[in-house]
């Protein structure tokens, strides 16, 4: 392990499969949806205790979740309905993305975000525009 660390290069998953997680996860669906699955059920605790006690949203008009899945805006927008929300995520996590009433879905990859700017996605692993911070 230790030599592993101090060598670095890819990941102990990466390694194991020939790709980085967020790829494999692309590459096989029963899998990505146990991960998606076992994010939202952490997710959804998370959320229902930072909601109870943290009232930062009421200013907020658009609200960009970048790789968060579903569950954290679906909780935030349904709290707060004046919010729009943007899921921002990989094809196939928007793919199995709930479609939800004041959200719109855009594909981390490939789409362009037209609310009050426009910008392209950027390609994982870059970091989130900032324009989008």
């Amino acid at each position: 392990m230790a030599a592993a660390v101090v060598r670095g290069g890819p990941s102990a998953f990466e390694r194991a499969h020939g790709m980085p997680l967020f790829d494999y996860m692309g590459t096989n669906h029963r899998f990505n949806t146990l991960f998606n699955q076992a994010m939202s059920q952490q997710s959804m605790m998370v959320m229902n205790k930072l909601l109870d006690r943290f009232h930062g949203f009421d200013g907020i008009g658009i609200l960009v979740d970048v790789g968060g899945g579903s569950v954290t805006l679906e909780m935030i927008i349904s709290r707060y309905k004046h919010i729009t929300g943007v899921n921002f995520d990989l094809p196939h996590v928007i793919a199995q993305a709930p479609s939800l009433p004041g959200t719109k879905s855009r594909n981390f990859l490939t789409s362009l975000i037209p609310i009050h700017f426009t910008t392209h996605a950027p390609q994982p692993p870059s970091p989130v525009p900032a324009n989008m911070e």
